[in-house]
């Protein structure tokens, strides 16, 4: 008897494998997205973009899938973070790949209040408040540039700065820097320690010639800058031909006899009081007419 021979066709079934390229995208408000998926397997997966279990199939608007199974997402927002999930399906099985797209946005920084102003000694606490995505951290700066670190007086909370036991040195420009992946922010903070006014210029005795214009100065500093106020020590009110210009001078015109006495000088702010006295005089006197004595 003869041989018989048959050829037989054997068709080995590959489940498919899966991988998604990137697998994490962070993006910012605005972008374009566009994520590539790979995959293999017998017979020929078919491929799908799903999103929380949504068919993600063609589409013609922001987000749109292609024939070469790439993920596009048009004018990215935050509402499309998140996973998306890319199927490779056969009749030997199914496989999913995952990609990330993490939503990111520039810190947004505020200083809670501009200009602080503390008394020497007391606790102060420098805020800023800080938006961004990741959370950003913050660090602070003294004078633009000097690292502010924490220390035995010197706190560093998530939001804020506190200085125990204030001192003039620590008065300054402070800046909170808030930075996450996607960027930088800076807010300033003027910190200002308080003083009692410092008298630099105290009112001097002074003759003025009867009829002429004369002046008293006084002049201190301190923080804040303290006001200046004339009275008279009798308690007696000025009369208008007194007036106090801008640097704080008490200025009379037309100087007569009635306008001699002592004048004080306030200086004050909310952290002390200073008081000055000088005593203003008429010369020239000899040119007139004697006056009639009475008895």
């Amino acid at each position: 008897g003869g041989r018989r021979s048959r050829e037989v066709h054997v068709s080995v079934m590959a489940p498919p494998e899966v991988s998604v390229v990137p697998e994490v995208v962070p993006y910012q408000s605005g972008d374009n997205i566009t994520v590539s998926c790979f995959a293999r397997g017998f017979p020929q997966p078919t491929i799908n973009w799903w999103r929380d279990n949504t068919l993600l199939n063609g589409g013609s608007g922001r987000i749109v899938t292609t024939e070469t199974h790439k993920l596009h997402l048009f004018l990215s927002n935050y509402n499309d973070h998140g996973p998306y999930t890319c199927s490779a399906t056969n009749s030997a099985g199914t496989a999913k790949a995952q990609v990330m797209l993490s939503f990111m946005s520039a810190p947004q920084v505020t200083a809670v209040q501009e200009d602080v102003l503390v008394g020497s000694g007391n606790t102060v606490e420098l805020y800023c408040s800080v938006q961004g995505t990741p959370a950003p951290t913050l660090r602070w700066l003294k004078d633009s540039f000097i690292e502010v670190t924490p220390m035995s007086f010197i706190q560093i909370g998530e939001d804020h700065l506190r200085i125990l036991g204030v001192q003039e040195s620590d008065a300054g420009k402070y800046t909170c820097v808030a930075a996450n992946v996607a960027g930088t922010a800076e807010a300033h903070i003027t910190l200002k320690v308080g003083s009692p006014p410092v008298v630099i210029q105290a009112p001097a005795d002074t003759s003025v010639e009867i009829g002429s214009t004369g002046a008293l100065s006084c002049y201190g500093v301190g923080v804040p800058e303290p006001t200046i106020t004339w009275s008279k020590t009798d308690g007696s009110p000025l009369s208008p031909k007194f007036s106090q210009d801008r640097d704080g001078n008490l200025i009379v015109k037309g100087m007569q006899m009635e306008d001699e006495g002592n004048y004080m000088c306030t200086l004050e702010n909310q952290y002390g009081r200073e008081r000055l006295q000088a005593t203003l005089s008429v010369s020239g006197l000899s040119c007139l007419a004697p006056r009639r004595l009475t008895y």
